[in-house]
């Protein structure tokens, strides 16, 4: 029976370090206040031109095969359609622009991810 006691507590020490170690982490992220939206969900600037908050664009590409020649050279690389059934995301990008300056930057992330 003392050994059942001891398992429960430590059990509820390592759950309640647990516990204290996600507040403090979680509570060490830096926090950015956002701007108000307004036209459409976006914020713009005072002309109306367009929006003045950083962007993010998923883009998605898919390798169907479908309409794929099968005479191609690169045919046989890809395989047919009775080989490799269904269609799968093939790339996975975010896109992510900054209207301020201008820039954009690019993250790919491997499908098998």
């Amino acid at each position: 029976m003392s050994t059942f006691g001891v398992f429960v507590l430590t059990a509820l020490a390592l759950s309640t370090a647990g516990v204290i170690y996600a507040k403090r982490t979680l509570g060490s992220v830096a926090r950015v206040d956002l701007p108000s939206l307004t036209q459409e969900g976006k914020s713009v600037d005072q002309g109306g031109n367009g929006p003045t908050t950083i962007e993010n664009y998923l883009i998605v590409g898919s390798d169907s095969r479908a309409g794929a020649d099968p005479a191609s050279l690169d045919a046989g690389a890809i395989g047919n359609a009775q080989e490799v059934t269904g269609q799968r995301s093939d790339t996975i990008m975010i896109l992510r622009f900054n209207p301020a300056d201008n820039t954009s930057a690019l993250l790919s992330l491997p499908r098998d991810l």
